[in-house]
């Protein structure tokens, strides 16, 4: 197997850390809110809600190491 160039392994780190910081941003302002409002302009019902909790609950798992926290 061959490695990577340092330069492609530093842009995939610092795009990982972006990834994970929206990803904790939009988690953080959606618990902060009362209700979301969704790209197409509905609110999001209770369920709706929650599965998008749980689906940046998840991105944060993949690109923050495992570490949900803050």
């Amino acid at each position: 197997p061959t490695s990577l160039p340092l330069a492609k392994v530093e842009a995939q780190r610092e795009q990982r850390a972006a990834e994970c910081a929206a990803a904790r941003r939009q988690r953080d302002a959606m618990l902060a809110a009362q209700r979301i409002r969704g790209a197409d302009g509905q609110w999001y019902t209770g369920e709706q809600r929650l599965e998008k909790l749980r689906e940046l609950e998840k991105a944060i798992a993949e690109h923050c190491g495992g570490n949900a926290a803050r």
